[in-house]
C-alpha cells in the first residue's frame, strides 16, 4: 500500500513514470529490431553486422545491369545473397566476385549482341563473355567446395550375405590391372 500511496502523491509525476517506461520500451524495442537486422544480415552474408553491410554493399555496387538505382541494386544484391547462402565471409566474398562476374558477362553478350555492332567488335565482345563464363563455372566449383558439395559419393549398402569361406571388401575398389577379364582373372 505504501508504494500506492507514493504513485498517487502530489508528489510524484505520474507522467515522468510513464516517460521511463516508454524509454525503457522503445530500448527494447530498437535492441530487438538491432538484433533482427543483424539476424537478417547473417543469414544474406554468412557474417557479423559491419563486415555483412560492407559485404551487401559491395555486392551492389557489383550489379550495374538496368537503372542506376543504388537502393533496387542494394535489394537485387541481398536477394542474390540470400538465394547462394554464403556461410562465412569468405564464401560471401567468392558469392560476391560470382556476381560481379555474372554481371560482367551479361554486359558483354548484350553489347556484342546489339543491332548494327561492328563484327570486330561483336567478336571481342563474345569472347571477353565466354572467358568471363569459365571464370563463373570456376568460382561455382570453388563455392560447391568450400560447401563441401564437391566429389561426394554416397553408397548404401542395404544388405551384404558373405557366406563361410568368402570375403567382403568395404571401401574405395580399384583395379590394379586394366586388362582384368570376368572374374578378376587376367586374359593372359
Amino acid at each position: 500500500m505504501k508504494t500506492r500511496r507514493n504513485l498517487q502523491s502530489p508528489g510524484n509525476d505520474a507522467s515522468a513514470v510513464q516517460g521511463t517506461l516508454q524509454e525503457k520500451l522503445n530500448s527494447a524495442a530498437a535492441a530487438n529490431r538491432a538484433a533482427l537486422e543483424e539476424s537478417i544480415l547473417y543469414e544474406a552474408t554468412g557474417s557479423r553486422r559491419d563486415a555483412a553491410t560492407r559485404l551487401l554493399f559491395q555486392a551492389g555496387s557489383a550489379l550495374k545491369l538496368g537503372a542506376n538505382d543504388h537502393e533496387a541494386h542494394l535489394t537485387d544484391a541481398f536477394a542474390m545473397m540470400k538465394e547462394i547462402a554464403p556461410q562465412n565471409s569468405l564464401e560471401s566474398l567468392l558469392a560476391i566476385q560470382m556476381l560481379a562476374v555474372h554481371e560482367a558477362a551479361l554486359v558483354f553478350l548484350m553489347n556484342g549482341a546489339k543491332d548494327g555492332q561492328n563484327v570486330d567488335v561483336a567478336y571481342d565482345c563474345i569472347n571477353r563473355a565466354t572467358s568471363l563464363t569459365r571464370v563463373f563455372v570456376q568460382q561455382l566449383e570453388a563455392m560447391q567446395k568450400l560447401k563441401g558439395k564437391t566429389g561426394q559419393q554416397k553408397v548404401t549398402v542395404k544388405h551384404v550375405h558373405v557366406h563361410q569361406g568368402g570375403q567382403a571388401i568395404v571401401g574405395a575398389v580399384t583395379r590394379a590391372d586394366a586388362k582384368l577379364g570376368e572374374g578378376g582373372v587376367g586374359d593372359e
